[in-house]
């Protein structure tokens, strides 16, 4: 997949907002506008690792996502064999990864407590 396509399908996938990303990036709407509708390459684009890595601190895993997209990796595959090698201190990280994702959905109207990943937390 191209840069672009895939730039975009992060932002859509994970509800990224330009504005929020180019704040954080320290960086213009416009810029982020450019490169996610093929306006520039990305090696026009200045900046585009602190790009990325306000992404990912706005979304975290939407780098990885990101990256997954552009070297056409099965993200479902590449999570289950990542997950099967995975030692216990990687597979804490991972839950918690997931309990903070969780936590930023918008659709929890219907889950308890009990529900939640609160209860693994440490």
């Amino acid at each position: 997949m191209q840069f672009q396509e895939a730039f975009d399908l992060t932002l859509k996938d994970y509800g990224i907002k330009a504005t929020d990303l180019a704040a954080l990036a320290k960086t213009t709407e416009r810029q982020i506008s450019n490169f996610r509708n093929k306006n520039a390459d990305i090696y026009a684009v200045k900046g585009l690792q602190t790009i990325l890595d306000s992404m990912d601190k706005l979304a975290p895993g939407s780098k990885f996502y990101f990256w997954c997209q552009v070297a056409d990796v099965p993200l479902a595959a590449d999570m289950q064999a990542q997950i099967m090698v995975a030692n216990r201190r990687q597979l804490v990280k991972l839950i918690r990864m997931v309990a903070d994702r969780w936590e930023t959905l918008d659709d929890q109207s219907s889950i308890t407590t009990e529900d939640s990943f609160r209860f693994i937390r440490v």
